[in-house]
């Protein structure tokens, strides 16, 4: 694709995703009826667990896309293309999609609902999120924080492996956009479909 620098670094390589997951993937990424949308906000958590295995506890993460058929998948690829634009418009590209992009991944804490565990950073732990957290919001899906209140959402493909989905400046849609993802994942599991 014409917006990345680095190709070599910020594309998935082929071997990591079987085509199986980007179809389910699609699904979960797909319209809602209104009968079964749903906005858990920080319940989320609570009603799917985290998908196993957990991300380790690392300071850097893998963030790379995966540019998909946009005849078999067009949502993903939809949101692939614009990520990318609105990236490179505001110069972010080469800071958020590479090997080696700084980030810690967070973990949720299911005792104490709603909370994550602390970081430790240096001699202190912190518990709030800060800019360049990997924090998880549903089953396998994490928010990357930027500055300024931007975030990109990330697939855990495996390790210290995402997949950048989508990118957000606006808390209205990138909410929308998780609810999307939690109401399908929600159902699917009710309905007994192995994700």
């Amino acid at each position: 694709m014409e917006f990345l620098t680095k190709p070599e670094d910020q594309m998935e390589p082929n071997e990591i995703t079987l085509e199986e997951r980007n179809t389910i993937l699609e699904a979960l990424l797909a319209k809602v009826p209104i009968d079964i949308f749903t906005t858990p906000g920080k319940e989320s958590l609570y009603l799917l667990k985290q998908k196993e295995p957990l991300p380790p506890d690392v300071k850097t993460i893998n963030i790379v896309v995966k540019l998909l058929d946009p005849v078999m998948f067009p949502i993903q690829a939809k949101n692939t293309k614009k990520m990318l634009n609105d990236l490179r418009t505001s110069g972010l590209l080469n800071d958020v999609i590479g090997l080696n992009i700084k980030g810690t991944v967070r973990k949720y804490n299911r005792e104490e609902k709603k909370k994550l565990y602390p970081v430790k950073e240096g001699k202190k732990s912190r518990y709030e999120v800060n800019v360049y957290d990997v924090v998880p919001k549903c089953h396998d899906i994490y928010a990357y924080v930027l500055p300024h209140g931007e975030y990109v959402l990330l697939y855990h493909i495996r390790g210290r492996w995402f997949r950048a989905l989508s990118y957000f400046n606006n808390h209205y849609f990138y909410s929308h956009f998780l609810s999307i993802y939690f109401s399908n994942t929600y159902y699917y599991t009710k309905v007994k479909m192995v994700l």
